[in-house]
């Protein structure tokens, strides 16, 4: 995955951010239940793939899973140990809506959703600061 690959699914991130920015901001209710769970389930899913992609780049072994890439980026450094936890927390409302392991909580979706939005942020600005970055000053 190149750089640009990488700029443009930071992008997209963006958008979904936004996209679920909105739905914070109107008010949750439960009928946009649908929409706001497939957008976190995106988020999630670009964060991994952005994730395993930086991993191979810095030559480190490919997790197997979504839980193991994010904790994987946080053992390397290559983002924030708080910023990593906070994204298995998210991975793990993607894997209830996913896989429908049980009835999803609206009210947890909710209090999940700002916390969400943040984590998201950072992660484009702490790829952007450190991934993006070296990616340009390498020959």
């Amino acid at each position: 995955m190149s750089p640009a690959v990488v700029e443009r699914k930071l992008a997209l991130l963006n958008t979904y951010r936004t996209d679920l920015a909105a739905y914070n901001e109107a008010g949750l209710q439960e009928k946009d239940h649908y929409a706001v769970e497939r957008l976190i389930q995106l988020c999630v899913e670009v964060m991994s793939d952005v994730s395993t992609h930086w991993l191979a780049v810095q030559g480190f072994i490919q997790p197997d899973s979504y839980s193991e890439v994010f904790r994987e980026v946080g053992r390397r450094g290559l983002l924030p140990e708080s910023l990593t936890q906070s994204l298995t927390n998210a991975l793990k409302m993607r894997n209830l809506i996913v896989h429908v392991y049980e009835r999803i909580d609206w009210r947890r979706i909710r209090e999940a959703l700002p916390i969400i939005l943040s984590d998201v942020s950072d992660f484009i600005n702490e790829v952007s600061a450190r991934f993006l970055k070296d990616s340009r000053q390498r020959p």
